[in-house]
């Protein structure tokens, strides 16, 4: 993540001051959602090379 994203997630942290699990998870599953879309756009582009 980039420190831009990251000081803005504190920032709204600090207003929200939800528990650390949350944001924990929440990050973990940004996370994953962007590896999982990366990897499909390049195995959709792999595809779509040897097509």
């Amino acid at each position: 993540m980039s420190p831009p994203l990251l000081r803005r997630a504190l920032r709204a942290a600090n207003y929200r001051r939800p528990s650390m699990a949350v944001i924990v998870a929440k990050s973990i599953a940004i996370t994953l959602g962007a590896c999982v879309v990366l990897l499909s756009m390049m195995s959709m582009l792999a595809r779509a090379a040897t097509a």
